[in-house]
């Protein structure tokens, strides 16, 4: 698809820097604390067939604007309100401003390319605010700013109908199954009026099964929990500030559990892959926190390696939390809960069908990760090909050698009834 060249936007679209993901706010004290000298190279990757160089201009305009933010003293507070936050850490945001020179948008290979340089405690705040200003930009030169009140009604529409399943649900099972929802969608909404619509939608609709959200200034003016632990960032920078790469997810683990003392306990699974992850998790860490996150590959096969996994241990899988948040749809987390929920303790973090799901709007697929950390290469690799990033086919090939990614599996075998549920998941778009 391609987009002509458009006018400049007007108005600022990012208007608190509280405007993005809780993770961001935990991994930027443990930058502070413990890799505060990590200089990192943040790429943006465009999965979608879409020529977004026409909107170059207008991004840089949006990330330009970004200078001109602060942290209020509502949200100082907010955020301080969790006790895992320590003083220094809220100081460090009352002080912190956005360096957009920092960030180099330009044309490679015949596509947009941006990239963030710098002090990894510095630049970590930028990339939610990038991607969620690359997909409004792209939704402002989509949708004509005269269709877009009936576009937002049409979504709230739809996702009102998928929201009758999830109360179905409820009915049906009671207390024996409980859904609890992460509403994940900053990334990638077609906009915040949007997203904040969307929210209030949950909250009516279904206050029993929305957890909370990802995004911390929302949480703070809807009254709701802001949710988020750790991202891919997090364990791709060990790969270069650690002490060996086949020990760097353990230090990285090693590290979270002596920042947060107990607090934020839920690793990510598929930075390298599941299985190279549970390699590494043994009985300590397997005690220390308090469950895992799913972000790629097969949901149910994750799921019964994990339940397998704590059962190895003698540990109870239902006392441990399990999160999925790849590509969910309503549907399909209801089909993970109904298959899950007390064996484990499940909950769904669910982004782009909630905040850019638009009857005849096609959402972005964007991302953006480290590739370099003080200079050298970094990877991510994950449990779906289509997700892995790595500018060094060198040492992509060194992390896969260390960590023995294409080592054989122990076989997974599901009931009936969860291969029936998983069969329906995996027939759905």
């Amino acid at each position: 698809m391609t987009i002509s060249k458009l006018p400049m936007t007007a108005m600022p679209l990012i208007i608190s820097p509280a405007d993005t993901d809780a993770y961001k706010f935990s991994m930027g004290q443990y930058a502070l604390h413990r890799a505060p000298t990590a200089i990192v190279e943040y790429k943006f990757v465009n999965r979608s067939p879409v020529d977004l160089r026409p909107l170059r201009h207008q991004i840089q305009e949006q990330v330009d604007a970004l200078a001109g933010l602060a942290f209020t003293e509502a949200e100082i507070a907010h955020i301080g309100r969790h006790p895992w936050f320590t003083p220094d850490f809220l100081l460090f945001l009352r002080l912190y401003r956005f360096d957009p020179a920092s960030v180099e948008i330009t044309e490679r290979n015949g596509a947009l390319d941006i990239r963030v340089h710098g002090p990894w405690l510095y630049r970590i705040f930028f990339e939610i605010h990038i991607l969620a200003i690359v997909t409004e930009v792209h939704f402002m030169h989509t949708v004509a700013a005269a269709d877009r009140a009936a576009a937002y009604d049409a979504g709230l529409k739809k996702l009102r109908e998928e929201l009758a399943q999830v109360k179905a649900f409820t009915a049906r099972h009671g207390d024996k199954k409980s859904f609890r929802l992460i509403e994940m969608g900053t990334r990638r909404r077609v906009s915040r009026e949007y997203q904040s619509q969307v929210l209030d939608l949950l909250i009516n609709e279904i206050p029993g099964e929305l957890f909370g959200t990802s995004n911390v200034r929302l949480s703070l003016e809807k009254g709701l929990r802001d949710v988020g632990t750790m991202a891919h960032e997090f364990l791709q920078v060990h790969q270069q500030i650690g002490p060996r790469l086949e020990n760097s997810q353990k230090a990285a683990l090693e590290g979270w559990v002596q920042e947060f003392r107990g607090h934020l306990g839920y690793a990510l699974t598929d930075v390298i892959n599941h299985d190279a992850f549970l390699r590494d998790f043994d009985l300590f860490y397997a005690k220390l926190f308090d469950g895992v996150r799913h972000d790629s590959g097969d949901p149910f096969t994750f799921a019964e390696k994990t339940i397998r996994k704590f059962r190895d241990f003698g540990i109870d899988p239902a006392s441990k939390v399990a999160v999925f948040s790849d590509s969910l749809n309503l549907r399909k987390a209801l089909l993970l809960c109904e298959a899950y929920e007390g064996k484990l303790k499940t909950s769904y973090g669910i982004g782009t069908t909630l905040t850019a799901s638009i009857p005849g709007y096609k959402a972005l697929n964007v991302v953006m990760k480290p590739l370099k950390v003080n200079g050298r290469p970094v990877a991510k690799i994950s449990d779906a090909p289509g997700k892995s990033i790595c500018d060094d086919g060198e040492f992509l090939g060194y992390l896969r050698t260390v960590f023995a990614t294409n080592a054989a599996s122990a076989p997974v075998t599901f009931s009936p009834e969860v291969a029936r549920l998983r069969e329906a998941f995996h027939a759905m778009n």
